[in-house]
């Protein structure tokens, strides 16, 4: 590659402190600056944290204050953009949520949440693999959410990055078994 470019970078909340710790690689940056900002769902500035670039790795942890909750009934999602000056930009949205268990009883955010999920194998027969577009990624999501489950099993694969993203944005929860 040419010029600045981000690998590795890996986001992790804790949705009780609102905190949003922040890692990854940068490479190519040369002397520039690396400027981490966070936008809220509504879109205005909540956090941001700006170093010069020194070596490959960078790290921080940035908090917000009394954050919003994702649920699924209210995927509330922030954005996350890593810049290093004009040359790079990469951009991640994360949500804040929390699932526990409270003696028999599980817990999203604080509350009970009873799991209903479907599962799927990855078998879209009108496609050699297991990598449907956004569009057959949002239908197979609601059609789930009309059937009354809010959730779905991922059994013996891992999908795309953008079913993720896309589970974020419809709200909806996902069990990754391998």
């Amino acid at each position: 590659f040419e010029g600045a470019n981000f690998s590795d970078l890996w986001l992790t909340t804790n949705a009780e402190t609102g905190e949003i710790s922040v890692r990854g690689k940068v490479h190519g940056a040369g002397d520039s600056q690396l400027l981490i900002r966070i936008s809220a769902p509504d879109g205005s500035h909540c956090a941001e944290w700006s170093s010069a670039v020194d070596g490959e790795d960078f790290a921080t942890t940035l908090t917000i204050p009394s954050p919003q909750y994702w649920q699924p009934d209210n995927p509330c999602l922030y954005k996350l953009e890593c810049l290093v000056g004009q040359q790079a930009r990469v951009t991640r949205s994360f949500g804040f949520r929390r699932l526990a268990c409270e003696d028999e009883q599980l817990l999203l955010n604080n509350q009970p949440v009873v799991l209903r999920g479907a599962l799927n194998w990855g078998w879209y027969p009108e496609i050699l693999c297991p990598a449907p577009d956004e569009a057959t990624i949002r239908d197979e999501f609601r059609r789930v959410r009309e059937f009354g489950y809010n959730m779905i099993k991922l059994c013996l694969y891992v999908p795309s990055h953008l079913y993720f993203q896309i589970a974020d944005e419809e709200g909806m929860l996902l069990w990754m078994e391998l």
